[in-house]
């Protein structure tokens, strides 16, 4: 039996969880599913990046006009849709569109499933809005962990075990598989043919960790002054990030590429992968790292050692650690053979266990299981 789903985000850009719903809306149209991603236009600070990718994937979408933090119309406009639709299942990703969305269940009936990607309390307005977020986590049918650590803090929030599911994020492998003029990518970028290239991708906030590679970067400069550092994102950070670099004299060695949607084709030219976070629960990034057979350098967070297979498919570091971070970057350059043995691992434990494929049948049975 098709069933007919309605994926809610809030977004502020093209991350991890807009990602995870678009490898997943991707994936239940292929087995014949209908999938509508809905996003709000939040006036306020207006992003629509995941249309737009949508979009270019063909799938169906669908805007929910937002003029302020709490409008009650919103909550009307997703009521309206779920009826007019048919939706059978609304699923929700982060915090406004689980409250949105409970609000308009009311209404509606129709079952909720949330997916609670991580909690990052930043600030004092973030902490209020996750502690809600707990309580009316505590409401919806069934809540998907795509993390252990997740897992932890959603049962120590209260939220029944017996609603929880831990599903891992996957991506697809394929898309990485890509072939790419290497020489013209690196003359865009202002990167010479002969550089070692180190990199990242991710938004740039403070528990993304850059600050501690940038730091590895200067230490990996003084004795070897070849390597380039690529950090592919875009956020708060960025100006101070930046202004980091500049007093480390680093000058052009720290290349600041901005949000690209090229990604597969960024991840081919670059030598080391690094994901320098504080705090993570199952990076994409990561995956996407080990898709494109990088060798990757990682800090121990999150679920991140058990993806590593403790140091099988990768090195890890502590966190907020720049000479552990520039030790395992200089490691994997100075012996291509185990960086090359790491990336190899890599691929295939992301191939045999983070697909995209994967992901949507574990959704699929957390579906079928709700009454709709």
């Amino acid at each position: 039996m098709a069933i007919n789903i309605l994926q809610l985000i809030s977004s502020s850009g093209f991350f991890g969880a807009e990602n995870v719903v678009l490898e997943l809306s991707t994936e239940l149209k292929k087995m014949g599913h209908s999938v509508t991603i809905g996003i709000f236009n939040n006036h306020h600070n207006s992003n629509l990046d995941l249309l737009e990718q949508a979009m270019k994937h063909n799938l169906e979408t669908h805007v929910f006009d937002c003029r302020q933090r709490i409008d009650l119309k919103t909550i009307r406009l997703i009521s309206s849709y779920v009826r007019n639709n048919d939706v059978d299942i609304v699923h929700t990703h982060e915090y406004k569109s689980n409250i949105y969305a409970k609000l308009s269940a009311l209404v509606t009936k129709k079952p909720l499933v949330s997916t609670c990607h991580n909690w990052i309390n930043s600030n004092l307005k973030m902490h209020f809005y996750n502690s809600l977020d707990k309580r009316v986590l505590k409401h919806v049918d069934a809540v998907i962990s795509v993390s252990q650590p997740v897992q932890k803090q959603l049962f120590t929030a209260g939220i029944s075990r017996k609603k929880i599911t831990l599903i891992e994020n996957g991506i697809n492998i394929e898309k990485f598989n890509t072939s790419v003029d290497e020489l013209k990518l690196k003359r865009e970028l202002c990167i010479d043919p002969d550089q070692t290239v180190v990199g990242t991708v991710g938004r740039l906030s403070n528990e993304k960790g850059h600050r501690f590679l940038i730091e590895a970067a200067k230490q990996i400069h003084a004795v070897n002054k070849n390597c380039v550092f690529l950090l592919i994102g875009d956020g708060v950070s960025k100006s101070q990030l930046e202004e980091s670099a500049r007093k480390l004299n680093l000058g052009d060695k720290v290349i600041f590429a901005g949000t690209r949607t090229d990604i597969p084709q960024l991840l081919s030219i670059m030598d080391i992968f690094v994901l320098p976070s504080l705090l993570e629960g199952q990076p994409m990034a990561l995956f996407e790292a080990m898709a494109a057979k990088k060798p990757i350098v990682a800090t121990k967070v999150g679920d991140v050692p058990i993806i590593l297979r403790e140091g099988m498919c990768g090195m890890l570091v502590p966190p907020s650690d720049a000479d552990a971070i520039a030790e395992a970057i200089l490691t994997l350059i100075e012996n291509t053979d185990k960086a090359g043995l790491m990336a190899s691992l890599a691929y295939a434990e992301v191939s045999e266990k983070y697909s995209s494929k994967q992901m949507a049948i574990k959704y699929l049975d957390v579906y079928k299981s709700l009454s709709f």
